[in-house]
């Protein structure tokens, strides 16, 4: 298993505990950071399964269809930080 895999299952966990206190708290901003870190932490564990998956195709396949919103939204953050990146230049 790839450490992506385990940090992404933390994280997911770590934002989920932070968005119930920050709706405990009724503090928006803890709210949205929590959300945040757990959309960053499924993403970081798709990117830990593609790696998993290495060049099997078939393994990469069944990742794509397994989780088609996780990888819409890894694919969204690249396009995201390459804009950010060509717009520094």
């Amino acid at each position: 298993m790839d450490d992506d895999r385990m940090k992404g299952a933390a994280r997911k966990i770590a934002g989920k505990t932070e968005e119930a206190v920050g709706a405990f708290t009724d503090d928006p901003a803890a709210r949205a950071n929590g959300k945040l870190d757990e959309i960053e932490g499924t993403i970081q564990g798709v990117f830990g399964k593609l790696k998993d998956a290495g060049p099997d195709f078939t393994a990469l396949r069944r990742v794509l269809n397994d989780r088609p919103i996780a990888v819409a939204l890894l694919a969204v953050a690249a396009g995201f930080g390459i804009g950010r990146l060509m717009r520094r230049r």
